[in-house]
């Protein structure tokens, strides 16, 4: 467990969000040195702010295009976008490639990064990319501009460690906890009012819970935590609720890509989808997978939750434009979760619709496991074994409610059925193998 773990009272608002709601000013706390700063909060009455100049992070992640994107066409705002070199392209070039947008003008890349440097995903040849605090700020030409006009943040940056390894809890620790405690030193050396702090979490903080149990959005609830990423985003979570921003977190489940994305991932569905195909390619003419029959070790009646990444980023961008006051949690999620069952129809159907499958509980050693299995034992379960044996909780959605409307969710967001799921994994799977042609 992450040292220094808050205590948790089950069923009760968190009990800094009823403080920030209950004061007109506060202060904002330096996380190193402990130095307190006056900063003037939003009175009850007033509608939240947002800013002019937005300092955004997570900008090359699963949905950091989306959300530059819609900044550039729902806002004036300038965006200062933190971002690393990786794999020989610039920290500038991973940007502007992946934004539709062909005007870069309204943004500005900030070079670094808020893991430890050579830490996290950096894996690349180059040299490690600074690290983005208040404590090379006066070395950083980028950070000394922004500082004196950015007046909102929008902190989408992450690491997704789901292995449970002393390795991949320093990472999540690293990135998640630690980042995000020199993102909210560096906003102390900012010389603007910051209007608005917004945090992507994930639904899945909730850790250990019983099936029939609802988590309520502002409810200190859990229960310990599954892997070091759902309780490195709590500690996180717990960084952005007790610094004296005005805020907004939200909380995606699973993300699905919507078809004709320009962006792939390797984790949650699409990771199972990859381990699948792998095993199945690796299949020679004499052992047709035709003949195979699958065993999936989880409950048929397992289900989650799946949202689309355009239809989330947009529930975000209206929660950020509504007068909803400030100081919440918001479950950004599907009102309908997704059975288990269907996820793997959709990424068989698409890869070899004649292999049959079915779920049980565990393997029984009646029958030696076949090569997809095999692999499914060491690629698969060690990250979502337990995920495969559990219901999505009910999730309370009252803020979202509150802040668009009762009907928003239900006329807004698409249910993600097999149907669906089968025509989504199809749009991965030809964006993937086109991606292996050659270039001409």
């Amino acid at each position: 467990m992450i040292k220094d773990d808050p205590k948790q009272t089950k069923g009760k608002e968190h009990p800094s969000a009823a403080r920030a709601n209950d004061r007109s000013s506060s202060q904002r706390r330096d996380m190193a040195g402990g130095m307190l700063k006056e900063v003037t909060l939003l009175e009850e009455d007033q509608a939240p702010g947002t800013g002019t100049n937005v300092f955004l992070t997570g900008g090359t992640g699963f949905v950091g295009d989306l959300l530059i994107q819609k900044y550039l066409e729902r806002t004036d705002c300038k965006l200062w976008v933190l971002s690393r070199p990786k794999n020989g392209v610039t920290a500038e070039e991973r940007i502007f490639d992946r934004v539709r947008s062909k005007d870069h003008s309204r943004i500005r890349v900030v070079c670094g990064e808020l893991g430890s440097a050579g830490k996290g995903e950096n894996k690349n040849t180059e040299p490690p990319s600074a690290v983005i605090d208040s404590a090379t700020m006066q070395q950083h030409e980028s950070l000394l501009e922004m500082s004196s006009v950015v007046d909102e943040v929008f902190h989408n940056a992450s690491y997704l460690g789901l292995k449970k390894s002393a390795e991949e809890r320093q990472k999540c620790v690293d990135v998640n906890v630690r980042g995000t405690r020199r993102l909210l030193n560096l906003m102390g050396t900012f010389k603007r009012e910051i209007k608005a702090l917004f945090y992507t979490s994930t639904a899945f903080v909730h850790g250990r819970m019983s099936e029939p149990e609802e988590f309520r959005e502002d409810d200190a609830l859990t229960n310990g935590w599954l892997n070091p990423y759902e309780e490195s985003k709590w500690k996180a979570e717990e960084l952005v609720r007790e610094a004296g921003y005005p805020y907004r977190i939200f909380r995606p489940g699973m993300i699905a890509r919507e078809p004709g994305a320009n962006v792939l991932s390797s984790h949650t569905i699409y990771g199972v989808a990859d381990v699948l195909e792998s095993g199945l390619s690796s299949y020679n003419a004499s052992e047709s997978s035709a003949r195979l029959h699958l065993r999936v070790r989880g409950l048929l009646n397992a289900a989650h939750n799946i949202i689309l990444r355009s239809e989330l980023v947009d529930m975000i961008f209206d929660i950020r434009a509504s007068d909803h006051e400030m100081n919440h949690i918001y479950n950004t999620l599907n009102p309908t979760n997704t059975r288990l069952e269907d996820v793997v129809y959709a990424i068989l159907h698409n890869l070899d619709p004649t292999m049959s499958y079915e779920f049980v509980p565990y393997m029984d050693g009646s029958q030696p496991l076949n090569r997809i299995e095999r692999l499914l034992e060491k690629a698969v379960y060690p990250l979502y074994e337990e995920y495969l044996f559990k219901k999505s909780p009910e999730f309370d959605m009252s803020n979202v409610k509150n802040a668009l409307g009762e009907k928003y969710v239900s006329e807004h967001i698409t249910r993600i059925d097999r149907p669906l799921l089968t025509k989504l994994m199809d749009d991965y799977f030809r964006t993937k193998w086109s991606r292996r042609l050659p270039k001409k």
